[in-house]
């Protein structure tokens, strides 16, 4: 740790030597993946994102007058390049639009302009690039009673629906071509049929639809599966608690589960039917997301602020994604490519890689789930990165503090000095990676202080 009082010179010794030794004692790998990349942050609140291959969806605006905007990585499908665009989906200045979802080249929302909510539907037209001049809005629901909160994959559209009067699943079959408002659009159909109980809240992957069933609003909830190619339902939980949120992916579903008390995170194989906890930590964790083997989600544990937290499933091993930096909420992944609410100024979406993507996505539902680089090996060209900005700051302020140091920046100091020992000492890069960038907000605090300006 630092001295409480120090002279300008005890800082290449004490930190600055130690870092600049393990630096060139790496070879350095300079990357994009890891770096914190703004999606939507336009001084208005960004909120519920969506993401699928290269397209991000997410609301913007004030409660009561949501619409809908996509970002796109571009031609090189890579987020945070300069051939990244933004592009309108629906804004129609009648009702406000909630909930999108994303698969492929159509989107879906819930939409308020008919005085009930309906289903509604973009597709990215027959050029397949959205934005683009032949895209197409699709009304999906004409019903007068309430419809909302759908999910899409490949074909398939599902949703929750009021029509009988208890909540139950609804779809609808978007053809062969799996594209929303074509001649081959097979139409709607009704997968759930019990006004016993409400079936709420549905996900879709192939052709198993996950839910919870139970009493609307605040449950109890069980968690079912519904398998369209058989129209068979079935039990996945019903433990004690609620079991809510549900995501699926391949043989997998994720949910939260409140059996212990607090929010952790479980899990269900379908192929083998057998139930497993992924998270029991302290506090919450929430509202998972899932894809490939990994799954994500947002965590409490800390005490403090939502910080967001990833498992590996191939390899039965947590890792944290971001902690510590500033509140994060309704994550959401696909491939290597996290994406969240940020909370440090308003509510921000950004996105995040958290390892180099090697596989493609598939066209049609596997089996089991792809095999992915192992993110906390793959992170590592990322903190090297982050290292080479650590020392960089450090040795511009150490050039230019004061022979007194002030307080307020001694305990910066200290602060950063931890958060550097913490990167040395673990063996997770993710987790250093985190640490890395804690001690960059410190370097930028000590700067602001003391009214200097150190390059990255």
């Amino acid at each position: 740790m630092w001295d409480r009082v120090i002279n300008k010179g005890d800082i290449m010794k004490k930190g600055v030597l130690m870092m600049l030794s393990l630096l060139f004692s790496i070879s350095l790998v300079v990357i994009y993946a890891g770096t914190e990349i703004p999606i939507a942050n336009t001084g208005t609140d960004e909120v519920e994102p969506a993401i699928d291959g290269s397209t991000i969806v997410y609301l913007l605006g004030p409660y009561g007058s949501l619409d809908i905007y996509g970002y796109n990585a571009g031609p090189d499908g890579i987020f945070g390049n300069a051939d990244d665009y933004t592009f309108v989906i629906s804004t129609n200045p009648e009702g406000y639009q909630q909930a999108p979802r994303i698969n492929g080249k159509t989107v879906v929302w819930y939409d308020h302009r008919n005085g009930n909510y309906d289903i509604y539907g973009y597709d990215a037209g027959p050029d397949g690039i959205f934005g683009n001049g032949d895209d197409n809005e699709v009304q999906v629901t004409t019903d007068t009673s309430d419809q909302w909160f759908p999910d899409v994959q490949d074909r398939y559209i599902v949703w929750n629906d009021s029509r009988h009067g208890r909540w139950e699943i609804y779809g609808y079959d978007m053809g062969p071509d799996k594209r929303l408002g074509t001649a081959d659009d097979v139409g709607e159909f009704r997968i759930t049929n019990n006004q016993l109980s409400d079936d709420y809240n549905p996900e879709i992957y192939g052709n198993i639809v996950v839910y919870q069933k139970g009493t609307y609003p605040n449950g109890p909830w069980d968690l079912y599966g519904y398998d369209l190619s058989t129209s068979t339902e079935f039990l996945i939980s019903n433990a004690s608690g609620n079991q809510q949120d549900a995501a699926i992916y391949g043989n997998y579903v994720v949910w939260t589960d409140y059996r212990n008390g607090n929010g952790d995170i479980y899990g269900y194989n379908l192929s083998t039917s057998t139930e497993f906890p992924i998270v029991t930590a302290s506090l919450s964790q929430i509202t998972p997301a899932i894809d490939g083997n990994i799954v994500v989600w947002q965590d409490y544990r800390s005490g403090s602020m939502w910080d967001i937290y990833g498992y590996d499933l191939s390899t039965s091993t947590e890792f944290p994604i971001r902690t510590g930096i500033s509140k994060s909420t309704e994550v959401d992944i696909c491939n290597d490519v996290v994406t969240w609410i940020d909370w440090r100024k308003d509510k921000d979406i950004y996105a995040l890689y958290i390892s180099p993507p090697v596989t493609t996505p598939p066209t049609t539902p596997p089996t089991t789930p792809p095999v992915r680089a192992n993110p906390i090996a793959a992170f590592l060209p990322v903190k090297n990165y982050h290292l080479r900005q650590v020392n960089t700051c450090l040795e511009c302020i150490e050039e230019k503090l004061p022979e007194d140091v002030p307080e307020d920046v001694q305990a910066l100091l200290d602060e950063m000095q931890e958060h550097i020992d913490n990167a040395n000492t673990t063996g997770n890069s993710i987790y250093a990676n985190n640490e890395l960038l804690k001690a960059l907000k410190c370097a930028e605090d000590i700067q602001e202080k003391l009214g200097i300006t150190c390059p990255l």
